[in-house]
């Protein structure tokens, strides 16, 4: 039993050496984790995200006002609705029900910030027409050129600006990425 007792004790642990070889390896790991994570999949999906979020608002606004607002901030702060930001021309402020978006920093032109997207990266709805009809479609401008394939990949399924959403690279590094969310 005394021999038993004394090799138990003799077992106390890991080595200095070991503990070291351990901790090595371990920061090793770490480090490739760090260094391959991709920033930019985790904006692009952000991105397409809030794209489909403020489209859904803006229809549900259209409900309500029977045309789209010129301005994002409309879709939370209704003093901002009136004829002025309106397509339609009409005072849209008796038929603002209801907030239709969390409220977030906007510009002078009522364009919502994305800071978390890139600097200066902001969305606005736009339109244009053409011999099919109106197309209303969220912009999102001044988007780092490497965040627009993975926000395509997650609004379209694939890296291809066809469907729902269309991107440009611009030669600064940012471009712009556009989901169409209408046609009348």
């Amino acid at each position: 039993m005394k021999s038993q007792l004394s090799r138990i004790d003799r077992q106390g642990g890991f080595s200095a050496i070991e503990m070291i070889a351990v901790l090595a390896a371990m920061a090793l790991i770490s480090g490739i984790a760090v260094f391959s994570y991709d920033q930019s999949n985790s904006r692009g999906i952000a991105l397409s995200s809030a794209m489909n979020d403020y489209a859904n608002a803006m229809l549900m606004a259209k409900n309500d006002f029977s045309c789209y607002p010129t301005r994002m901030d409309v879709l939370f702060d209704p003093t901002k609705a009136n004829a002025d930001n309106s397509f339609c021309g009409l005072d849209i402020s008796a038929q603002w029900h209801q907030r239709y978006a969390q409220p977030a920093p906007v510009d002078g032109s009522g364009n919502i910030i994305i800071s978390n997207i890139g600097a200066g990266a902001t969305l606005g709805i736009t339109q244009s027409q053409d011999s099919i009809g109106t197309h209303w479609r969220i912009t999102a401008s001044h988007i780092p050129n490497e965040v627009l394939p993975k926000a395509l990949t997650a609004c379209n399924g694939a890296r291809q600006s066809a469907g729902r959403c269309v991107a440009a690279e611009g030669s600064s590094g940012n471009g712009t990425l556009t989901l169409e969310f209408d046609l009348t």
